[in-house]
């Protein structure tokens, strides 16, 4: 796979093992892994190193190597915990599965962390929906502002406008009376000369 951008290439060599793992060839598969790892750790993402660990503890409990899962697991457990917890559900979760048949306090101990992991982005998650909310109820009563500033503004112009009709009228009326006034004038200007 030839490109330049190491995340989009992190993001098919990822592909290309899974397939491969699928498919049952393992050696093939954890190759393109730890190339997936290589091209995160070239551009410092560690979301993306700790998910290529991941592949690999899946892949070694799938082949029931536990030593090695269990070592790529807490790689990417150390990983995650320090930057984004919520994230740690999922190592923490397969390292309590791994280690439960050798060692049941510490697997008790993943298993608390992956459920504290759990609540936390469950937490996470219901903050977002609330400043969702919060967000749209803003949206909204700006929307509302927006309209009835508007209709104001309608208002306004139909004001205006009435104005302007009714100062029509007037000028037409004051026009009309002068006319009047002129054709009467006229009028007796003409009768007296008669007289």
């Amino acid at each position: 796979i030839e490109t330049k951008n190491d995340f989009v290439l992190g993001g098919a060599l990822n592909l290309m093992g899974r397939m491969f793992a699928i498919k049952g060839n393992y050696e093939l598969a954890k190759q393109y892994y730890h190339q997936r790892i290589a091209a995160a750790e070239r551009i410092d993402e560690y979301v993306d190193i700790a998910r290529g660990y991941m592949s690999l503890a899946y892949l070694f409990s799938n082949i029931k190597q536990n030593d090695s899962a269990i070592y790529y697991a807490k790689k990417a457990y150390d990983l995650y915990r320090p930057r984004l917890f919520a994230s740690v559900y999922t190592p923490a979760g397969l390292l309590s599965t791994l280690l439960e048949p050798s060692d049941p306090a510490e697997a008790l101990h993943y298993l608390k962390i992956a459920y504290a992991a759990r609540d936390s982005a469950y937490n996470i998650q219901q903050i977002q929906s609330a400043q969702a909310l919060v967000f749209k109820e803003k949206e909204r009563q700006a929307e509302l502002g927006y309209e009835k500033k508007a209709y104001e503004v309608r208002v306004r112009q139909y004001g205006l406008l009435a104005g302007i009709g009714f100062l029509m009228l007037a000028l037409f009326g004051l026009y009309r009376n002068n006319r009047n006034k002129q054709k009467a004038n006229l009028l007796l200007a003409k009768q007296k000369e008669k007289v």
